[in-house]
């Protein structure tokens, strides 16, 4: 991921290799910067080391499920600022989630309405200013 702060980061959280691809190429060619992690412990490492604006969330990922990361952003203060987009092919899952996300959608998910909707999202968004990261970062 890069760090710019005029230019939202989304972090794909994503096990299966050709969707991930494929959000990732409809999300740049938007303008926004990637990052992807397969499983959640991966997810898990990069949310420390470098907060996104954006998460892509799959909820069926190996080991630490997308339920529970879903859990940890919307309960850790840290987190609570990063906008959370649930993309599953399981709607049944969606409707059983313990905490609400910011957006959920079905797949399969078209280019547009995924940019569309992302941008909707950043729009509302408001970037952690650095001084304030760095407090969250130290507890």
């Amino acid at each position: 991921m890069l760090n710019n702060p005029h230019i939202p980061c989304v972090l794909i959280i994503e096990d299966d290799q050709d969707i991930s691809a494929y959000f990732r190429q409809v999300m740049e060619m938007a303008g926004f910067h990637t990052s992807i992690a397969v499983n959640g412990l991966q997810a898990l490492e990069q949310l420390f080391n470098q907060p996104p604006q954006i998460v892509l969330l799959d909820l069926s990922l190996p080991g630490i499920t997308g339920t529970d990361i879903l859990l940890i952003l919307k309960t850790t203060p840290r987190f609570r600022h990063i906008r959370t987009v649930v993309i599953t092919g399981y709607s049944q899952m969606a409707n059983d989630l313990p905490v609400e996300p910011d957006l959920v959608l079905e797949k399969p998910v078209s280019p547009e309405q995924l940019t569309n909707l992302v941008q909707r999202l950043c729009q509302d968004a408001q970037p952690i200013p650095l001084p304030r990261l760095f407090e969250t970062i130290a507890r």
